[in-house]
Formats: structure tokens, sequence, C-alpha cells
């Protein structure tokens, strides 16, 4: 009973006095990666910390388990075997070597053993992003929560990757992609009749591009997912093919999930729709779901993925002539969406987007004032 009491002591020790410092520098925190880095070379964040048990710095094996989570530590977004939950602990643990207080791993590396959940920017595009720590000297445990979690920060040249050797940006290629021609590069993915009208655009988590856009002459609602940068050729589907007339108004962004989603109008039903795909090229798996029908709504629509990952559509309401917007409560838009009015006097022409506070702005027209601009 003493000895467990000595090492309960000395596991409240190392939660008192751990120190760590985290940085991302080989994470791509905006944009679209190219496929290499999402498939062959997984992005590894470097992490090292510091061990005192009893007051002097610990020297042996270790083992430790990693979770990244939101600031309160409800949310699970990232532990190093995928088994975390709601901020609990992993059920793996990693084994490193701890030489006079200090350990370093590479969060990410699936080469080590315990570690076979690897990091995708998809972890890094929330702004709440916490590491959370766990340490025991055996294996077997128990496992001391080190405290406090660790805020994730982006390193100082990373936020300076504006500029790379004195270039601006502007004037390098992006990863595997032909620099822009001097001469226009003029493609037609689609001339299968009237096609083309209310198009949008967004690149793929293949770094490829998506368009969703209105078939005059059917009615439809059609999705294009280029084959190569340029659009030289695209796989084309129907979307949404119903007997009404769909399509209007479409807006597309790229859910935290990859997959595209879509939001446009039901002109026949006078809806609001958002269409969900359920591969990045949207050949299966879609699910359509009329996410507003109170009255004639669904024009203008805009369309951002919010700080929690989840769409937030912005739209005009003909009937009621409101600015309304709908914050979803899953990728599809489905159930326990919530419904904001933020401007009872007209909302046409809506755009969309999320502000480095992790907040929705919006432009608009109203037709007594010709542009307004709100926050959410």
């Amino acid at each position: 009973m003493r000895l467990s009491r000595v090492w309960f002591s000395a596991i409240l020790i190392v939660a008192a006095v751990s120190a760590a410092v985290l940085t991302v520098s080989q994470i791509v925190l905006a944009g679209p990666l190219p496929m290499s880095l999402m498939t062959s070379a997984p992005a590894v964040v470097s992490y090292q910390g510091a061990v005192k048990v009893d007051n002097r710095p610990y020297t042996g094996d270790a083992y430790f388990k990693f979770a990244i989570v939101n600031a309160n530590g409800s949310k699970t977004y990232w532990s190093n075997d995928g088994t975390s939950a709601a901020g609990s602990a992993p059920s793996a643990a990693v084994k490193l070597v701890v030489s006079n207080g200090v350990f370093n791993v590479l969060l990410g590396d699936t080469t080590l053993g315990g570690m076979t959940e690897p990091l995708t920017p998809a972890v890094f595009r929330r702004p709440d992003g916490y590491l959370r720590t766990w340490f025991s000297r055996v294996e077997a445990g128990p496992y001391q929560h080190l405290l406090p979690d660790r805020r994730i920060a982006a390193a100082p040249y990373a936020l300076n990757a504006e500029t790379v050797d004195g270039l601006d940006a502007a004037e390098l290629a992006p990863l595997n992609r032909p620099a822009i021609p001097a001469a226009a590069d003029l493609k037609i993915v689609d001339q299968a009749g009237d096609v083309g009208q209310y198009t949008a655009i967004t690149v793929g988590r293949d770094a490829l591009p998506v368009i969703a856009y209105y078939d005059v002459d059917n009615k439809n609602l059609k999705l294009a997912h280029c084959e190569d940068t340029a659009c030289s050729s695209a796989k084309i589907v129907v979307l949404d093919g119903s007997e009404d007339d769909v399509g209007k108004f479409a807006a597309i962004a790229i859910g935290a999930d990859g997959l595209p989603v879509v939001s446009y109008y039901d002109a026949s039903a006078g809806d609001l729709k958002v269409a969900h795909c359920g591969e990045v090229d949207c050949s299966a798996g879609n699910a359509l779901t009329v996410v507003d029908s109170d009255g004639d709504v669904g024009q203008y629509t805009s369309i951002a993925i919010g700080r929690d990952g989840l769409p937030v559509i912005s739209y005009y309401a003909v009937s009621s002539d409101d600015l309304k917007v709908v914050h979803c409560g899953n990728m599809a838009c489905s159930s326990d969406n919530t419904f904001t009015t933020p401007d009872s006097r007209s909302g046409m022409h809506t755009v969309i987007v999320v502000g480095v506070d992790g907040l929705p702005v919006i432009s608009y027209s109203v037709p007594i004032d010709p542009l307004k601009v709100t926050v959410i």
C-alpha cells in the first residue's frame, strides 16, 4: 500500500512539472494538398517534452499516449491509434526513450509502435487544437494525464510562408501543378445541350477541380470532376436528376470529410437543397436533403465550411424577403440544423466565408442599400 502511495505521488509530480513545446512546420495549413502528400507521405509533427519524477529528470523507457482535442477537451480530432473519443486516453501507447528528462516523438509517424493513426491537414483546420498527453513508466499503466493540454500553434516561418527566399507566393507554381500558361487554356467540359449556368467551382482533396452547374435543357443539377488540373476531360454526373427544376444558384465546398457538398435551389418546390457526395467524384453514395422548405427559399446560395467542420449556408428567402443562414448539424445537413435570419430587409446575391476568428462573414445586396456585410 505504501508503494502505491509513493507511485501516485510521483505521477502527480510529473503532471505538475512536465513541460512541452509543440511546433507545426510540416503541415500545410491552407489550400489543398497534392495526392502524393496525402497518401504516400503523411505529414508528421515534431513534439518535444520534459518529464520529472520526484522532481528529478527522468531517464529510461516510458510509455506515452497522445490525442489532439478541442479547447475544453470534450472532442477528439486525432489520437495515436484512432481510439480516443471525447478526449479520452487512446488504447495503445507509444514507447519512447526519455534521456535526462527529455523525450522526442514525431506525431503521426506510423512506423512507431502504437502510432497507427496518420496525421492529415484536416486535423489542423480547426482553430482550437490542443495536444493532450498521458505518461506511464510501465505499459500496463496507470497513465497520468499531463496538465495542461498544449495549444497547437504554427511555427514562425510557417506564418511567413507567403514569401520563400524573397519570392512572393504569386511567383511560385503550386506543388505538382504546371505553371499558369501565358495564354488562356480554354477547355469545353460539357456540351451536351444547354448546360453551364449557375456554375460553382472548388478544388477537391485530390487537387483536381470540381464544378457544380445547372443543365437548362433537363432542369438538373450536374457535377463535373476534372481528371486533370486543366480539366481537359472530366467525369460528369447528374447530381440531382429529379423531375423538379433543380440546380439553380449552385454553390460548392469541400467538407471536413474531403467530399464535395453542394447547396442549390429547387425552383419547382421553392426549397433549399443540399447534395453531399459519397465519393470525391460524386459517382456513388450521394445524399440529397431538403434543408429549408419554409416558403419560397434557397435562391442565391453560398456555402462555406465552419470551424467545426460543418457546412454553413447563406441564401435568400423570397417569400419573406429575408437573408437566411443555416448551420448544418452534419455533413449532409440532414438533421440538427440551426437557422438564423441576420437581416429581414432582403438578402440577395449572398456570398459567405469563414473569417480567421472562425465566424461566418456574409456579403449581400438589399435593394434600398446596394451592398451589405454582416458577421454572425
